[in-house]
């Protein structure tokens, strides 16, 4: 009897390893491949986000050294029509507060008026600051701080006073969040924010990071990276619970999603999330780059096409968190950015 439990035991204990294993990518092969051309632009460390103005080309860039925490970080701009993109730094020379920038959102007013909202780690709490946006500056408007924006990672903004972000974890650092994400714990969640008041409108979430919406705002997209999936939710404007509409299992981890002209989502992945670990302790080890672009049509019978647009093993960008797509009737431009990496990747596509 003692040898069948023992036995079943660690029959139980190798299925739970090869099941974490298998969403931590080990079993992914990876195929780097590209069709088009690419250059390497050197940065400031972790260009960690990008947010494109679909308008004009001009591109927005979140950047921190992750690697040392205590050291401030910078936001840029560029234009997506320059070549070389030359990155020109936006932020305010002095602010009140310590400011480590994560997710950023670009919104526009009916009158034309641009903000750009962005995650910020302090240095006891984190918080969520708005932006005005002038030609070559911007100017410090707001800061919101909230009991609810306890481990932000990214915001999508939907009013001047109103945005959503995702909280990856809701538990602090330590052992057991560290297990948690191993055994996916759903300990995320998205929070709505309302002219200073604020609700869970989504919870029981594994690592819930990149957030946007469609131009419609009919959809709500939350990447959750340890789960490998993406959630659509209804969005609406009140502070009830968001019904989900879909999801869509992704064969790899997604990171920040970013939406182009057509309302396609684009997602820059780990697809080795051991690998990115590894990198993220030590600079000299790669960890493999991803970007897939989705396409919901929730009127269809296939409701999500996948593709795989981008690949690499880790050359010439180490952890891919963000991938932003601009098209025109001459031209196209992918930017990659990364958690770590002191460079973005600029390519073009042969369509």
């Amino acid at each position: 009897m003692l040898l069948k439990i023992l036995q079943t035991i660690s029959l139980l204990a190798v299925l739970v390893v090869l099941f974490i294993l298998k969403e931590a990518g080990f079993f992914h092969k990876i195929n780097p491949h590209f069709d088009g051309s690419e250059i390497v632009i050197e940065s400031a460390a972790g260009v960690e986000d990008i947010v494109t103005d679909l308008e004009n080309a001009d591109v927005y860039f979140s950047s921190h050294d992750r690697r040392n925490f205590e050291t401030t970080g910078m936001l840029f701009k560029a234009s997506v029509m320059d070549e070389n993109l030359d990155l020109n730094p936006i932020l305010p020379k002095e602010l009140p507060f310590p400011f480590r920038p994560h997710g950023i959102s670009l919104f526009k007013t009916e009158d034309g008026n641009k903000y750009l909202f962005v995650v910020n780690h302090e240095d006891d709490l984190n918080s969520i600051i708005r932006f005005r946006v002038f030609d070559d500056s911007l100017v410090f408007e707001k800061r919101f701080v909230h009991e609810q924006i306890k481990f932000p990672n990214d915001v999508q903004a939907i009013g001047l006073n109103s945005f959503y972000i995702t909280n990856d974890h809701t538990i602090p650092n330590g052992l057991r969040r560290f297990l948690g994400d191993f055994l996916l714990e759903k300990s995320g969640n998205v929070v709505f924010f309302q002219d200073g008041d604020a609700s869970v409108v989504s919870q029981n979430i594994a690592y819930p990071n990149g957030i946007n919406i469609s131009p419609d705002k009919k959809y709500l997209y939350v990447a959750a990276t340890t789960e490998n999936k993406l959630y659509v939710y209804s969005h609406t404007q009140d502070f009830g619970p968001r019904k989900i509409l879909d999801q869509k299992y992704l064969w790899t981890a997604p990171d920040n999603i970013e939406i182009d002209k057509f309302g396609d989502l684009w997602i820059g992945c780990h697809p080795k999330l051991l690998k990115y670990l590894g990198h993220a302790k030590d600079i000299s080890k790669n960890s493999p780059s991803e970007v897939i672009k989705v396409v919901y049509q929730p009127g269809t019978k296939h409701k999500f096409l996948q593709e795989e647009v981008y690949m690499n093993d880790g050359n010439p960008i180490s952890g891919s968190s963000v991938a932003s797509y601009f098209i025109t009737d001459t031209s196209n431009t992918l930017l990659i950015g990364s958690v770590f990496e002191e460079k973005v990747v600029k390519l073009h596509r042969n369509l």
